[in-house]
């Protein structure tokens, strides 16, 4: 994560503005970090209290709960800089934004009272369509047959197979979490997320996260249900699931990931290879 990259996007968002100049942005330099520090506080959180988090590495918890800790504390600012940026950018397309902000507490003020039904306004432009084309799909099919970590593979199977819908990342706070959540589509009554699993194993593995994580943008876009369109390479079986999102599950969740920050550690995967295969196995205090 190259920080000045991420302070030029920031900056560039403001060119947006009413024909703004290069000039009039020069001094948006603010320390990303300072700036989360000094959101955290203005949601009630301590400075260095773990906050802003997104839907996929929590549901991580599943997968291996002290995996999802440890994604989750990583990728913190880069979440909160996604969350940054949004408000800023729905600010300025809603036509909300009434100056460029001089200070860090002018900055991090812009969308803080940004409304659910806002959201949904943006929603219904065209730019938030998830309308991909023939020709990048045909791309995707391509590239699929040389690649061969499976990461990538998704991205490119969610090209080819998800469903085109609406979609848009916004965020919610729950608990002592601010979710951020970018579900692959959101219909009127619930939200969609694809997955791909290589073979039924892994796809038995991934369904709890996938749920989770539906749960999860069911709550930051207040919708009732969830769908879930899981595709089983081994067989090209696509599983088809609708539930209710379950608030219960979530709340579990979140009360057994808060004992982690207490300090108390989960216990191991039972599946050994997940600690051989994780980025984070040199670090990780309950490996096998």
């Amino acid at each position: 994560m190259d920080l000045n990259v991420l302070q030029k996007e920031l900056q560039n968002l403001f060119l947006e503005f009413k024909n703004t100049s290069e000039d009039e942005i020069k001094h948006l330099n603010f320390d990303l970090n300072y700036l989360m520090e000094l959101e955290k506080v203005n949601f009630g959180f301590k400075k260095d209290d773990l906050v802003f988090i997104s839907a996929g590495d929590f549901s991580r918890f599943y997968w291996c709960p002290m995996e999802s800790y440890l994604s989750c504390k990583e990728n913190e600012l880069i979440k909160y800089f996604g969350y940054l940026k949004d408000k800023i950018e729905y600010t300025i397309k809603l036509n909300k934004l009434e100056k460029i902000p001089k200070t860090e507490q002018e900055l991090i003020k812009i969308g803080m009272n940004l409304t659910l039904n806002e959201i949904f306004i943006l929603l219904k432009r065209k730019e938030y369509y998830n309308n991909v084309s023939p020709e990048e799909i045909e791309i995707a099919k391509t590239k699929l047959k040389t690649e061969t970590k499976q990461q990538i593979k998704g991205i490119y199977l969610e090209i080819i197979h998800a469903k085109k819908m609406p979609k848009i990342h916004w965020v919610k706070k729950y608990k002592n979490f601010i979710f951020t959540c970018a579900p692959d589509g959101i219909d009127e009554d619930y939200v969609y997320e694809f997955k791909s699993s290589k073979n039924s194993f892994f796809g038995d593995l991934n369904l709890n996260k996938a749920k989770l994580q539906a749960d999860l943008y069911g709550i930051c876009f207040n919708k009732k249900f969830k769908l879930i369109e899981q595709l089983i390479l081994t067989t090209n079986k696509l599983n088809i699931i609708k539930e209710k999102i379950n608030l219960n599950e979530v709340n579990r969740v979140i009360l057994e990931f808060n004992n982690i920050l207490k300090g108390k550690l989960p216990k191991s995967p039972k599946e050994e290879f997940k600690c051989k295969v994780c980025k984070y196995k040199n670090i990780c205090k309950i490996k096998n």
